[in-house]
């Protein structure tokens, strides 16, 4: 079984901030930008935008963009494992924001890219952070 996600990474610009969110332990417990499955029939950018409005609260989603970045794993669900593919998304924000957060996370934090791998050490994520870092020195 195949299924694909999309990983929105929401970057502050200006304080070179990126949302973490911590998922809750029956989940995972870790921590990751935001993340979740691509429903049928539903666009990439669509399911994108739907996750960041479902997991911080925030609707206003002005500029979306596809980063060069899509990954490849397996996942146990339900003692079955699952073929994962993850798209990656950036929405730039102008400044922090509140996050109402889902039933599936426990906290958030806003962290400086160069301080990311102290929340996660998922090479993917970490990845993307050195690309944003380096993008937008």
């Amino acid at each position: 079984m195949n299924r694909k996600n999309v990983q929105v990474y929401i970057f502050d610009e200006k304080a070179k901030s990126l949302l973490m969110l911590k998922r809750t332990v029956s989940k995972s417990g870790y921590w990751q930008p935001i993340c979740g499955g691509i429903e049928v029939d539903e666009l990439e950018v669509e399911a994108a935008v739907r996750e960041v409005e479902e997991e911080t609260g925030y609707g206003i989603v002005q500029s979306i963009e596809k980063l060069p970045f899509k990954f490849s794993y397996s996942e146990p669900k339900n003692g079955v494992l699952i073929d994962m593919e993850d798209i990656c998304f950036l929405v730039k924000v102008e400044s922090k924001f509140d996050v109402k957060l889902s039933r599936e996370h426990e906290t958030y934090k806003w962290c400086e890219l160069n301080r990311v791998s102290e929340l996660t050490d998922w090479k993917p994520i970490q990845d993307v952070c050195l690309y944003l870092e380096e993008r937008f020195k």
